[in-house]
């Protein structure tokens, strides 16, 4: 009998027989699929040789071609493997291969864990193959530029402004570059220059010294000999030539003249003085508006005088700072006529703060 469904509503008495038949078709006796009904259907019954168990094919590497070890990769090279070992990529040789592992392990740097970054204090010189620091006694030598150390503020108590060494020129103060207040250098002609003012290049003044030797000593005369405006060096060899800050010896006699330098103000509604400039001020008048202003940096007992000029157009006039007392006198009526000078003199008192009025020409 062929193997068909059993009909409904028809083969009684043989719709068991009918039924069974069918099935053996496709299935053992025990219920299982026959292998030949799953080929038949497209169904894998083998993956490379292996059987399916319960459903299922297990492979190992070998049933499909891959090494079973990493050794046996062709991406890997390893030798000689341990724990600890990590892989790293050799671009050279296109394969992984296995880093050595220290000994003992990195577990933290400087205490710290994770993507560790070095810090300030991390590192003393000293622990820096061949740098040298005050507590060591090795040598560095640099092939190559130092750069001039970081402008701070450190120092003893009582000297804790920001400076810092920056180089040296030929002869004077440098001419280009840009520098801070409290750089200094020393020229190879001996003098050293500070930077008094920010700037590029700044502001440079030399550092005062009592006296200024010439190169010939042995040729060394007393003090008044040099030639008339000669400031430190010799205008005539081998004499001495005074700078900034000289001190007469009581009873000394100077042989030659003194002029004092100088110093023209600028005419404006302010007529700035500043005392430490000199002795001698000069200002021309052009306005009626200008006040001559107090004087900065006055010392006592020191004596000013100020030559006051009219333009050419003459009749102008004069106002004073709260720091002048002409005293009972009152203030001079300075001469009109155009192109004339009057000169004022003041004494500087300090237990008064006051700039002293003690006289004046007038019409020169």
């Amino acid at each position: 009998m062929a193997a068909r469904l059993p009909v409904p509503g028809s083969d009684q008495d043989v719709w068991g027989d009918i039924l069974n038949t069918f099935l053996a078709v496709a299935h053992n006796s025990d219920g299982t699929i026959q292998t030949a009904a799953v080929q038949q259907a497209g169904g894998v019954t083998t993956v490379n040789g292996k059987s399916a168990s319960g459903g299922a094919v297990t492979l190992t590497a070998g049933d499909v071609g891959a090494s079973s070890t990493l050794a046996g990769d062709s991406d890997v090279a390893i030798s000689s493997p341990s724990n600890n070992q990590v892989l790293t990529y050799n671009s050279g040789t296109s394969k992984w291969i296995n880093a050595p592992s220290g000994s003992a392990p990195v577990s933290s740097v400087f205490t710290r864990t994770g993507a560790v970054t070095a810090q300030s204090g991390d590192y003393t010189a000293a622990q820096v193959t061949n740098a040298a620091d005050k507590s060591s006694a090795s040598a560095q030598t640099f092939t190559g530029n130092v750069s001039a150390p970081a402008h701070i503020a450190a120092g003893l108590t009582g000297a804790t402004a920001a400076s810092r060494y920056v180089g040296a020129t030929a002869s004077g103060a440098p001419a280009s570059g840009t520098f801070s207040v409290g750089d200094y250098i020393i020229d190879q002609t001996g003098k050293v220059w500070v930077c008094t003012g920010a700037g590029t290049p700044g502001t440079w003044t030399q550092a005062s010294g009592g006296v200024t030797l010439d190169s010939t000593a042995a040729d060394i005369q007393a003090l008044g000999t040099q030639a008339a405006g000669s400031v430190g060096k010799a205008a005539d060899a081998g004499h001495v030539h005074p700078t900034t800050g000289v001190v007469l010896k009581a009873g000394s006699t100077m042989t030659g003249y003194l002029a004092p330098k100088v110093t023209t103000l600028t005419f404006g509604g302010s007529i700035a003085v500043d005392a430490s400039l000199g002795n001698i001020f000069s200002v021309t008048l052009t306005a009626s508006t200008g006040t001559l202003a107090n004087p900065t940096n006055p010392v006592d007992g020191q004596l000013i005088r100020v030559r006051v000029t009219q333009d050419a157009t003459g009749s102008r006039t004069l106002s004073y700072g709260t720091a002048y007392d002409f005293g009972t006198a009152g203030s001079p009526t300075l001469t009109t006529a155009a192109n004339k000078v009057d000169v004022l003199a003041f004494e500087y008192n300090g237990t008064l703060s006051k700039w002293c009025y003690f006289g004046s020409g007038l019409g020169f």
